[in-house]
């Protein structure tokens, strides 16, 4: 990595840990999991789109596209000139410190530093970026001290002009007010990456009201530029630390570490085959700790599934599973399932009742399968939030329910795929039809599976947009009904529950089942491979191509699939026999873009970008026709898993005797 000064990107870097200055700096010997996927994490949120559309809003603007430091320097002083003028990725640099702004508006002698971000508030709300007890919201945070950072360099840089800082955000308080307003950002493949292209009719006439509102932030910044920061054992004001992490940099040392919880994200917190490079948080872990390398083997106090305490065992030098007692989680049991202490301590020790390789409450599970009417549905939702809207009247990030499977097993034990749905139409929203279809493919008999609480808040999401609907249509109030009857809701302190409320799979692992594999987790991804490599019924019966098959079970994007498929000593993660949705993205990548439940295709891709690339008229056939057919056979396989899974619980319950 060829560095010379500290630029925005690493000062973001620095703040969050200084250590990760060097393994950036060292790109070729540090593992990153996210070097590889950012075009598609700002796909996804919409951050590419959005820049471009803020560009039409200062037309006339000169964007800055000259390679190299000192010619991008050159140009913006050229350009800050001028009376008035307003610069797209102006260039500023004080000291070893170096920015580009995404826009700079000058008039006169003031200057608008503005910093567009894929972020949505509501200008209604007088303090958008702080919590109610005035504090700076942690989420808006980031984006506040690279904005401060930015203001620091250049008011430096620049001291004969006054600077402001202003964030340009989505707003939820407005609508779009023309059709089609994110077609005119094509998204087109070039070189087997997407990027953006923006259209001919795009002018500022064309996008009609802004959805993007402007909002001074000054004061904030003020704040964050007196407050002295404490942070991998240094300490001072960005004006203190900035300069000392770019002479560090510059100097190939290594600065000091911010050990703690935030480890757990860090992007050098690398796993799987690093491909011979090095895992920079296990470094930092060992000489912070003076942990060997083997020593992380079992797993550290970051991997303890969802524990609250980790930092207090930091502090106190409890680092390993090893080290962690009962104690340490407030360890407690319950006659109603594995309770939460319960499922960390068989992690972190790897000891559970009956012992076994795993353990399941067959007892609890047949319990509740006693409760539940065939035929049992197994559903499945895609939903995209996109940041800039392809409907009039729409807000940006609008969340639109575009994709859903459903398989179903019958009171025998037979299962079909019994429906999908996908509308990728950008001439109207398709949640109406969306809880259409879904009412035809699930009925009013039988019990309807979901796996975590994203269907049952999509349901409820549809259902406030029902409830305000303006436009009486015929079968609206069949409609708001059937997703009363799927979902729990609450109405002012209330909890109702309808009559056909949708099962939580993902609450029934947590309860019932715990397999090391998992990690402790009850995600889908991670709880199939547990019940393939655990189920002989599943070995048995999926090792066969019966799925997709004449006589077996059937599917709409499968022919005689073999799903139980050895891959060494175990069977293959069927997600990994999958192709990417995405042309030169890996299904790994895909899976590092896990950034909400409400995005997840496989858990992890890229649904919102998927969905925002389908919607541009401009795709080529063949590759809309990949990406739909990717979509499709990742939603039947999210519902397969489902039956899998409850198929080998079926069976485990229905042992009198099991060796678990």
């Amino acid at each position: 990595m060829d560095v010379k000064y500290l630029t925005k990107s690493l000062f973001k870097l620095a703040v969050e840990c200084p250590r990760k200055l060097y393994y950036a700096r060292h790109s070729d010997l540090y593992a990153n999991k996210n070097s590889d996927n950012e075009f598609l994490k700002s796909l996804a949120e919409g951050g590419l789109q959005l820049g471009e559309l803020a560009k039409l809003m200062y037309p006339g603007g000169q964007e800055v596209k000259s390679l190299g430091y000192e010619a991008q320097l050159d140009k913006t002083a050229e350009l800050l000139n001028l009376d008035k003028v307003s610069i797209f990725e102006g260039a500023v640099l004080f000291g070893d410190l170096f920015a580009r702004v995404d826009l700079l508006n000058k008039v006169g002698n003031t200057v608008e530093l503005v910093e567009v971000k894929a972020k949505s508030f509501r200008s209604s709300d007088p303090n958008p970026f702080c919590n109610a007890s005035g504090g700076i919201d942690p989420k808006m945070l980031p984006y506040l001290r690279d904005i401060a950072f930015q203001r620091y360099v250049f008011s430096k840089a620049h001291p004969d002009l006054k600077v402001q800082a202003f964030l340009l955000l989505t707003d939820k308080d407005k609508n779009s007010s023309v059709e089609g307003l994110n077609k005119l950002f094509k998204v087109i493949y070039k070189n087997d990456k997407p990027e953006i292209v923006v259209d001919k009719a795009a002018t500022l006439q064309n996008i009609g009201e802004p959805i993007l509102s402007k909002v001074n932030v000054d004061t904030l910044v003020d704040r964050l530029l007196n407050e002295t920061l404490a942070i991998g054992g240094d300490s001072g004001t960005i004006a203190n630390l900035a300069p000392r992490w770019a002479q560090q940099l510059l100097n190939d040392e290594k600065p000091g570490m911010n050990i703690g919880v935030g480890c757990a994200n860090c992007e050098f917190r690398a796993s799987g085959d690093l491909n011979g490079k090095r895992n920079g948080f296990e470094e930092c872990w060992s000489e912070a700790f003076e942990l060997k390398r083997e020593d992380f083997a079992n797993g550290t106090v970051l991997d303890v599934w969802n524990f609250k305490g980790k930092q207090k065992l930091i502090d106190s030098k409890t680092y390993l599973f090893e080290k962690i007692e009962k104690e340490h989680l407030n360890y407690k049991e319950s006659e109603s399932g594995i309770t939460t202490s319960q499922r960390q301590y068989m992690q972190v020790k790897g000891e559970w009742p009956g012992g076994g390789p795993f353990y399941f409450d067959r007892t609890l599970f047949a319990s509740k399968m006693e409760g539940w009417t065939y035929p049992l549905h197994f559903i499945d939702f895609e939903t995209a939030a996109v940041a800039i809207p392809f409907l009039k009247n729409q807000t940006p990030f609008s969340n639109v329910a575009f994709q859903f499977s459903v398989h179903s097993i019958q009171q025998d034990g037979s299962v079909v795929h019994s429906a999908e749905h996908l509308d990728a139409n950008s001439t109207q929203s398709p949640n109406y039809g969306f809880v259409r279809e879904l009412r035809k493919a699930v009925g009013e008999v039988g019990t309807v599976f979901m796996w975590s609480q994203h269907e049952n808040s999509t349901l409820n999401q549809i259902l406030r947009e029902l409830e305000t609907e303006s436009n009486a249509f015929s079968d609206l109030q069949e409609l708001r009904t059937f997703i009363q009857s799927l979902t729990r809701r609450k109405v002012g302190k209330e909890q109702i529950v309808g009559n056909r409320a949708m099962v939580d799979m993902c609450k029934l692992a947590e309860k019932t089942f715990f397999h090391p594999l998992t990690c402790g987790s009850c995600s889908i991804k991670q709880v199939l491979p547990a019940v393939l490599r655990s189920s002989e019924y599943l070995r048995q019966k999926y090792s066969n191509p019966i799925y997709g098959a004449s006589g077996g079970i059937s599917s709409r994007n499968f022919e005689n699939k073999v799903w139980w498929v050895l891959d060494g000593e175990h069977p293959k993660n069927p997600y990994k026999q999958l192709d990417p949705v995405f042309s030169g993205y890996s299904d790994e990548e895909l899976s590092d873009l896990e950034s909400s439940g409400e995005m997840a295709i496989a858990e992890g891709g890229a649904a919102t970008a998927a969905y925002t690339m389908l919607l541009q008229d401009s795709l080529p056939a063949e590759e809309r026709r990949k990406i739909e057919s990717a979509l499709k056979q990742y939603c039947e396989l999210d519902t397969l898993a489902m039956v899998m899974i409850f198929e080998s619980w079926r069976e485990w319950s229905r042992k009198n005797t099991v060796s678990f």
